[in-house]
């Protein structure tokens, strides 16, 4: 919205002074104004230049040439504007360069931490198979010593029946001979 207001220096009968205004690239024709009044208004004004024109009459009826003429510069509005577009968009990819950076970031820490805690746990999973290998192995070698044992208490266990069966001594001595 812009408004204007005007008066005429006339100051003998302010009543008869009438003005006229014309907004050139805007108005068709001259506007009229009531009699001691002068006020123009205009809204939705399109960008563009245009001329406002200002004439009065004289208490005599006679209408003089526009004594006013006034260039006017209608700016686009702020979002119309190419300059304001380029900085929108200039925040838009800073801002979502930005957003990409920072998620690039936890995307990296993320992958950090997990590529440490795999090496942790496979760390441990490797102690743990060590571990069991050699529980593994130690079970082994006491089922070797218990197979052994077994072995041994048989063995003892045949000399005896075959001592038991037989009093006597060459026999006894023959069964010893022959197990040892």
């Amino acid at each position: 919205v812009i408004g204007f207001e005007f008066s005429a220096l006339q100051f003998y009968n302010l009543k008869q002074n009438r003005l006229a205004w014309k907004l050139e690239g805007f108005d068709r024709d001259w506007t009229y104004g009531n009699p001691g009044e002068g006020i123009a208004t205009y809204t939705n004004l399109d960008q563009g230049h245009y001329t406002l024109m200002v004439k009065a009459r004289r208490p005599s009826g006679v209408w003089d040439e526009p004594s006013l003429e006034l260039p006017i510069t209608v700016y686009p509005p702020l979002w119309k504007d190419k300059r304001y577009r380029l900085a929108m968009l200039l925040i838009v990819v800073a801002t979502l360069f930005t957003l990409y950076k920072r998620r690039v970031d936890v995307f990296n820490r993320t992958r950090e931490q997990l590529e440490q805690e795999v090496e942790k746990r496979t760390s441990e999973i490797i102690e743990q198979k060590e571990q069991l290998r050699a529980e593994k192995d130690y079970a082994e070698h006491q089922r070797e010593l218990a197979e052994q044992a077994r072995r041994n208490i048989l063995l003892l266990s045949e000399i005896g029946r075959d001592i038991g069966n037989s009093l006597d001594i060459d026999a006894i001595q023959n069964v010893f001979y022959k197990h040892v």
